[in-house]
């Protein structure tokens, strides 16, 4: 513009610099949704990968077969409903509240799994070592 000798070449260059503009404007709004498909998918995976840690923990620790699958099932279940969230997400915040939301539920659910394997392991010591004494203390009299 500051080359320019006439009124006609200010303008051209004027309105190929706003088209310019207008291009990278438009650029950045088409990428915006990419981003977000991007995040969302790496989030997908986020929340499978701290799911499968927790199912896999609570398959090392249970031998309570019907708990140990419900916690499973119950921690299927948060990540069904976090794909779905994410996948109806329309910004990162909506993608993270829902992220934070299934990790919330993995997180209770591992800890009662985790206390109920306490409670029952506390028991299962109290019945072990009670199950011994039992004859001695029906035979005192």
């Amino acid at each position: 513009i500051e080359e320019a000798t006439d009124e006609s070449t200010i303008q051209k260059e004027k309105d190929n610099g706003l088209n310019a503009m207008e291009e990278e404007t438009l650029k950045a709004l088409t990428d915006i949704p990419n981003a977000i498909a991007s995040y969302k998918v790496r989030m997908k995976n986020e929340i499978n990968y701290i799911a499968m840690n927790a199912q896999n923990t609570i398959s090392a620790l249970g031998v309570y077969s019907t708990v140990e699958d419900q916690a499973r099932n119950e921690i299927d279940k948060a990540v069904a409903a976090a794909e779905t969230n994410i996948d109806n997400a329309t910004s990162e915040d909506d993608v993270n509240k829902a992220i934070n939301n299934a990790q919330n539920i993995i997180n209770e659910l591992y800890k009662s799994f985790l206390a109920f394997m306490i409670i029952s392991s506390k028991s299962k010591i109290i019945i072990d070592f009670s199950i011994p004494l039992m004859p001695s203390i029906l035979v005192t009299k």
